[in-house]
């Protein structure tokens, strides 16, 4: 039997008591379903505040690291997050876009010295690449220079171009962040760009007695590969939204945001890049977390989770089903 308490209220005398009975619970089960109820839509609006305060700096930050930066202030388990997050369009949808940006050499190529190293410590190899963006209707070149052991970016350069002079001034401010000098056991590996092997890059790393290293596969510079594709889709696409500062400044910031507040998958405790850098100098090289290029997995994506994959557990579950239907007929009522 169907009821329709709203419209049959006058006409039927139920009371609280006989509803309860009918439904099969007792007040006092409804009173904590309720206020459980409360308490979950206050934390989900919890929750969607500290993913809106990091996407406004981290606008494609996905929410597994957003989970793993707040995790301390986020009251429900890592799955529970995910599915909560996801159900209400909080995921982020990756695009794959391909824009040559390599043009490889025909006669000057460098052997592949990094495969399979292992590493202790920082500034021991260093890989580059250029990545683009549209703004203002035309392509601009970011050329990267990452730290492979602490994922930290030393280098960066901006430019119109993809010319050797946009690949020196990277470098450049690589070894002066870094304070390279001629004593060094660095490495400096990228792909066979022929912006990589000009005579004016060659001879710089040469001045400063850095071995030159390149690769013939992707995979082969992976590190930096990777580190292109979350500079480009988590930052620079966003970057056209704010006419308040200068480009170069907002580039500026963008990097600053990646070394010293996201997340790294890969780095111990998910530390950021900056974390880790100062992290490994209070350690004895031989008590430092080792690294074997090419061997690990690289960063996974965030969007490896489905709203269907992860199960809602809460306590709501211990109520029958009919409860929903007593908390509809509470609310007709009132």
């Amino acid at each position: 039997m169907i009821i329709d308490f709203q419209n049959s209220q006058l006409l039927y005398p139920w009371s609280w008591t006989s509803l309860y009975k009918i439904a099969g619970v007792s007040r006092q089960a409804v009173h904590k379903y309720k206020q459980r109820k409360e308490v979950k839509l206050i934390q989900i609006s919890d929750m969607i505040k500290i993913v809106e305060k990091v996407r406004s700096k981290h606008k494609k930050m996905g929410l597994k690291k957003i989970y793993s930066k707040y995790s301390e202030e986020i009251p429900v388990g890592r799955e529970l997050f995910l599915s909560m997050m996801l159900q209400r369009g909080y995921g982020i949808r990756r695009k794959r876009r391909y824009h040559i940006t390599t043009k490889s050499m025909k006669n000057r190529y460098f052997s592949n010295l990094i495969k399979g190293m292992k590493l202790r410590a920082a500034n021991r190899v260093w890989q580059s690449d250029i990545t683009y963006f549209k703004y203002e209707k035309r392509h601009l070149y970011l050329t990267l220079i990452i730290d492979v052991y602490t994922r930290y970016i030393v280098g960066y350069h901006l430019d119109v171009n993809m010319l050797s002079e946009t690949m020196i001034n990277a470098l450049k401010m690589a070894l002066d962040n870094e304070q390279i000098g001629p004593d060094n056991d660095l490495i400096h590996h990228s792909d066979r760009g022929s912006q990589y092997g000009s005579d004016e890059y060659v001879k710089l790393l040469k001045s400063y007695n850095i071995e030159i290293s390149m690769c013939l596969e992707a995979y082969e510079n992976a590190y930096a590969e990777r580190l292109n594709q979350t500079i480009k889709s988590e930052y620079l696409d966003f970057v056209h939204l704010d006419k308040s500062k200068p480009l170069t400044q907002q580039i500026k910031n963008e990097i600053k945001l990646y070394n010293e507040d996201r997340p790294h998958w890969n780095l111990p405790d998910e530390m950021t890049p900056i974390d880790f850098k100062n992290f490994i100098k209070t350690l004895p090289i031989n008590d430092r977390p080792e690294m074997t290029l090419y061997t690990e997995v690289l960063d996974p994506q965030d969007q490896g989770l489905s709203p269907d994959s992860v199960l809602e557990q809460t306590e709501e579950s211990a109520l029958p089903d009919v409860l929903n239907q007593v908390e509809y007929l509470l609310i007709s009522v009132n």
